[in-house]
């Protein structure tokens, strides 16, 4: 009888030990020092493409009412507000190839691991380097340049709304996995704090629980504006399914756009001077003052790496994607944006990006 219970003992620390390493495995990425990945969320919670299923009704309930009283609105929230400044509907979305080198460039080897990318001047509109620049692919968590994007045109357009608008937590939110800031229904958040974590360190639930804000309960309806915003932005063969990125239930239903359509995107995003502040925070706290504050690291190893002109912009991973990026910098106002996606780890795809820069600015004085 007492092997028994030794041989029971045992089994119940091993079982805990497996259960640990595999919740470790599936909510992190170990080449992002464990923050990175947008892939499959906590196993003990709702599987995300479940919790969207939930009727839109039952959101509405337990989703804060905005404040209509305008005349209510702080002076801070005003100087906040100014501070934004409003990005064109309706942007330049021509590219001039006739500078491009097309496919893998002989002498950035690492190019050949891309499955798609794209670099462009942006202020000239010259392509330095195309690699299936029109392919639709998977796109993780650079959805959620889309997703902070209409919520700052939001509230260009609303006066009831400002960064400093409390955003209570729901328990759809709370229900999100993958990169995240656990939220929990009992908090509520300046909408400041909430878009600091999706920039900085990709957090899945802040960017569902804005989206059910700003879709009046529905994460649904604020899916339709993000595919509505795609055509206006003229980005070809982009569709979306979800405001942050984590894979749906089949591979058909991911969010994916082409690098050429990210190009558009995150020049929408550079309008916006807190963007490229909060997408270049090397280290920043949420929950600040608090008893548990919860420590932020970006993504971005180019920002953490102080790489000579970053200014953004979003990492993406799930596994159907492989490791992305679309990269933003500004080396004396000449400004290029990057994007590659599908590499097999993120440590590739960093040093790629940084070379990829590195010979875009050598390359567009050669175009002068």
């Amino acid at each position: 009888m007492k092997k028994f219970f030794t041989f029971l003992i045992v089994l119940i620390i091993q079982i805990g030990v497996i259960y640990g390493l595999y919740r470790w495995y599936v909510s992190y990425d170990s080449n992002s020092l464990n923050i990175e990945s947008s892939d499959t969320g906590n196993s003990a919670l709702q599987p995300p493409f479940q919790a969207r299923q939930n009727d839109a009704a039952e959101l509405k309930k337990i989703l804060p009412q905005k404040n209509t009283n305008t005349s209510k609105t702080s002076q801070a929230d005003k100087k906040v507000k100014e501070n934004i400044q409003t990005a064109k509907t309706n942007p330049d979305s021509s590219l001039n190839f006739q500078y491009a080198v097309w496919g893998d460039i002989p002498s950035l080897k690492r190019s050949k691991m891309a499955k798609t990318g794209i670099l462009v001047d942006i202020n000239t509109r010259k392509v330095l380097w195309a690699k299936k620049c029109r392919k639709s692919v998977p796109i993780a968590s650079m959805t959620k340049m889309m997703t902070v994007l209409l919520v700052l045109e939001d509230i260009n357009k609303n006066n009831e709304i400002t960064l400093n608008t409390v955003i209570p937590v729901t328990n759809e939110a709370y229900k999100i996995g993958g990169s995240q800031v656990y939220l929990d229904p009992r908090e509520k958040f300046p909408l400041k704090e909430l878009l600091k974590t999706i920039m900085i360190s990709s957090a899945n639930d802040s960017a569902f629980l804005l989206a059910q804000y700003f879709g009046n309960g529905d994460v649904n309806t604020f899916v339709k504006v993000m595919n509505k915003k795609v055509k206006e932005l003229n980005m070809p063969n982009a569709h979306f399914s979800n405001p942050d990125g984590l894979p749906e239930k089949y591979s058909g239903e991911d969010n994916k756009a082409t690098a050429e359509g990210l190009v558009f995107l995150a020049e929408q995003l550079l309008k916006y001077p807190m963007v490229s502040k909060w997408a270049t925070t090397r280290l920043d706290y949420f929950r600040k003052n608090t008893k548990k504050p919860m420590m932020l690291v970006n993504t971005n190893h180019l920002v953490r790496d102080k790489f000579n002109g970053i200014t953004g912009m979003k990492t993406g991973y799930i596994r159907r994607s492989g490791f992305c990026l679309t990269a933003t910098c500004d080396r004396g106002g000449k400004k290029l944006i990057a994007v590659a996606t599908g590499f097999k780890n993120g440590k590739e795809r960093n040093k790629f990006i940084k070379n990829l820069l590195n010979w875009g600015y050598k390359r567009l004085a050669s175009t002068e």
